[in-house]
């Protein structure tokens, strides 16, 4: 076992003791078992999809009868021109498959469910991340069958928009944000997450309950080594302080506001 599988199972074997008494003990077992999946099961094919420098591949897996595809992605790329998002600049850009990972890692502590499962495995001689596929994605923002509910949306954008600021993702598009039935989301390319910027691309207004407890409860030393092996310090450090401002942004409202109207 590498030293990012260590890793990740270890986070795992956290977030099943965290829920192991409460009403989230067999969503996460399944979690659990879904990873275990997607790191044993048999390789049966692999096809590279889309045209992006990254070239990533869809993977056919197949273990005890059961068969899934996966996304798996390898490229370490980095760019050394400046970049910039609103009156911040960064130099260099990284586009890495280790964010992949450290993005499933951070919506699991945070308890969203908005990241696919997302494994450190080596596929031929490539060690990567591989990406449980998202089979119900509805094409091209079709009808769901479950109806479409204003305030559930509202709910979900905020989470999409505190996760995506936590981790910085400088990179979400329509492509990339799939909606799924009873208009829940899923998040997919995150190879250029967690940038070092510190300021809001988006309002940041409302918060899940439970992902604003859990930032509460994590400490900087318990994040440092959950991602100690997918972030550099840098990196790192400016989640950090992204946490600490998202900490500080809820406190400023639950000042101003009833509570029903920050937290969810």
């Amino acid at each position: 076992m590498s030293k990012h599988q260590r890793i990740a199972t270890t986070i795992t074997m956290a977030v099943l003791a965290a829920t192991a008494h409460g009403a989230d003990a067999a969503p996460a077992q399944e979690r659990a078992a879904r990873e275990a999946f997607l790191r044993t099961a048999e390789v049966i094919s692999t096809t590279v999809v889309g045209v992006g420098i990254t070239l990533p591949q869809r993977v056919e897996l197949e273990q005890d009868g059961v068969r899934r595809s996966a996304m798996f992605k390898n490229m370490d790329l980095t760019s050394p021109h400046q970049i910039r998002v609103g009156l911040e600049v960064q130099e260099g850009l990284r586009d890495s498959w280790t964010f992949e990972i450290a993005a499933y890692e951070l919506d699991k502590l945070l308890g969203l469910d908005l990241v696919p499962i997302t494994v450190v495995r080596t596929i031929g001689d490539h060690e990567g991340a591989l990406i449980d596929w998202v089979d119900d994605a509805m094409p091209e923002y079709g009808v769901s069958p479950q109806g479409f509910d204003m305030a559930a949306w509202e709910e979900e954008v905020a989470k999409v928009w505190l996760f995506d600021y936590l981790a910085y993702n400088i990179d979400r598009t329509p492509e990339n944000l799939l909606l799924i039935p009873g208009f829940g989301v899923k998040l997919i390319d995150h190879s250029r997450a967690f940038q070092r910027f510190l300021v809001p691309m988006r309002p940041l207004m409302r918060f899940p309950r439970q992902a604003i407890d859990r930032l509460r409860t994590l400490s900087d030393d318990e994040i440092r080594r959950s991602f100690s092996d997918y972030l550099t310090a840098e990196e790192i450090d400016a989640l950090l302080q992204r946490k600490q401002r998202i900490l500080q942004r809820v406190d400023e409202l639950l000042a101003a506001k009833p509570e029903d109207e920050v937290l969810f």
